[in-house]
């Protein structure tokens, strides 16, 4: 997504998603740039992504962890990470849930986090690492 520019021009990718009549965005807060410390979080993006969702009518399916693990707590094998990306997700949803930003009927949490068991490969998924499963 930084690669793309998609953190520098997320506004004009949601405008193009509503410009084609797509009501639905699978989006989430990037949980690299997110998740700064156990407890701590830079909610910065997700609360003006969401907002600008909600006005431009478009319902975010939301995904809390697609790309990797934070630098700092080194993959997905750290056996402090479900409890680290479950404080995570009960944050958002503190945060989250009861805004009129997030409907409550569309979300999911991750996809990514078994596919490195899944694949055979290595846990370690850009953009905090340069390999992938293999």
């Amino acid at each position: 997504m930084e690669e793309c520019g998609h953190y520098a021009r997320w506004k004009e990718d949601f405008a193009l998603v509503a410009e084609i009549g797509c009501g639905f965005l699978r989006i989430g807060p990037p949980l690299h740039r997110t998740l700064l410390a156990d407890g701590r979080h830079d909610w910065e993006y997700a609360d003006l992504a969401f907002a600008e969702l909600r006005r431009l009518q478009i319902v975010p399916i939301v995904d809390l962890c697609h790309f990797g693990v934070p630098d700092w707590i080194g993959d997905f094998q750290n056996p402090a990470f479900p409890a680290l990306f479950a404080a995570y997700a009960r944050a958002f949803a503190a945060r989250f849930l009861g805004c009129s930003s997030i409907r409550r009927s569309t979300r999911c949490t991750s996809r990514r986090c078994s596919a490195p068991a899944t694949a055979g490969g290595t846990s370690r998924w850009p953009p905090t690492a340069a390999s992938s499963p293999r």
